[in-house]
């Protein structure tokens, strides 16, 4: 009996020794805890991961893997990668992801939770490798177990045409016939009204008798009047004033041969100043009268036809002048009994 204890007490005294050290191992960091990540040889830890998305089907795993489908992968466990992580790569098999039937879709910056995103390129069995988990120098900070996916074809245009589409084709459409003969028919009703209506007020405009529409002439002002009221105008606006001299020079011309051409019945706007001179000779118009218009239109052709600069004396005595020479040849008014005089 006392050999039996002293035994059991030798055995409860090494398990609390091997405790002990374990735990003080433990403590130190010479022996890995459980939730402590998987190292390889190299000593780099082991990342795991697994597929929470699969666009465009779904954001669960249930559906299936399709050729095509964006598969996000995300880190799982204790154990995760730097946020420098930038690129992952098939790891020591001298082979890309591109030649086993993957392609790299986006980066992790592509969605914060996502840590990689890839694309199966082939339908069958696809073993996805084991890949190094690189920074942003290309450095191997970690690497990832190598895991199988059945891979299915893309799905068909047939086989999306018979999930639940979105829309009706319009030959699966039923129309509301019975509205639709409402509206037809008010709408004939509606156009026979108005024809109706049009046809009756075309008729009483036939029957109406057609009114004379009688014009009243305008009145022209005589001519003397006309030229004095468009010298004032030309006087106010004083072009001359900004330097457009040109505007002054020329208006003043045409508004005296306006009045030629009306008061002496000859076109005198399309003559020249020695043309329309002679005219007037030929009509009776007195030779100081026919001097002072000469003057008149050398000084205004001297601007028209040249690049000759007036000064401001000049451009008022030039309209004093014009308003000068209408008065004095205008017609005189009609006398009662007598004959008008010229």
């Amino acid at each position: 009996m006392k050999r039996v204890s002293t035994r059991r007490r030798g055995l409860v005294a090494m398990g609390l020794l091997a405790a002990l050290t374990w735990c003080a191992a433990v403590g130190s960091g010479a022996v890995p805890p459980a939730d402590a990540a998987e190292a390889t040889a190299d000593g780099l830890p082991v990342y795991l991961f697994e597929r929470y998305y699969s666009a465009p089907q779904s954001q669960k795993v249930d559906p299936p893997v399709r050729v095509g489908d964006i598969l996000r992968f995300r880190w799982i466990g204790d154990a995760k990668p730097p946020t420098s992580v930038v690129e992952i790569v098939a790891r020591d098999d001298g082979k890309t992801l591109a030649e086993l039937g993957w392609e790299v879709y986006s980066q992790p910056k592509d969605d914060p939770s996502s840590a990689f995103s890839l694309i199966p390129l082939r339908p069958g069995s696809l073993e996805l490798p084991e890949m190094s988990v690189l920074d942003h120098s290309r450095r191997a900070v970690g690497v990832t177990r190598a895991q199988k996916f059945e891979v299915e074809p893309a799905a068909s245009p047939e086989e999306l045409q018979k999930k639940a589409p979105d829309f009706l084709p319009p030959m699966a459409m039923k129309l509301p016939w019975g509205w639709v003969g409402a509206l037809l028919i008010g709408g004939l009703l509606l156009a026979a009204v108005a024809l109706a209506v049009i046809w009756k007020v075309s008729r009483r405009m036939r029957r109406r008798p057609a009114e004379a529409v009688v014009e009243i002439p305008r009145a022209r002002l005589p001519e003397c009047e006309e030229a004095l009221q468009a010298l004032d105008r030309i006087e106010k606006a004083r072009s001359w004033a900004e330097g457009r001299y040109k505007p002054h020079y020329f208006g003043t011309s045409e508004t005296l041969k306006r009045y030629i051409e009306r008061r002496y019945g000859f076109d005198a706007a399309e003559s020249t100043t020695r043309e329309m001179l002679a005219v007037l000779a030929e009509r009776g118009l007195d030779q100081p009268r026919i001097q002072l218009l000469s003057s008149l239109f050398e000084m205004l052709d001297r601007v028209k036809f040249t690049d000759f600069t007036p000064d401001d004396g000049e451009c008022s005595r030039v309209i004093d002048e014009a308003r000068g020479w209408i008065r004095a040849t205008r017609q005189a008014a009609p006398r009662l009994g007598g004959s008008d005089a010229v």
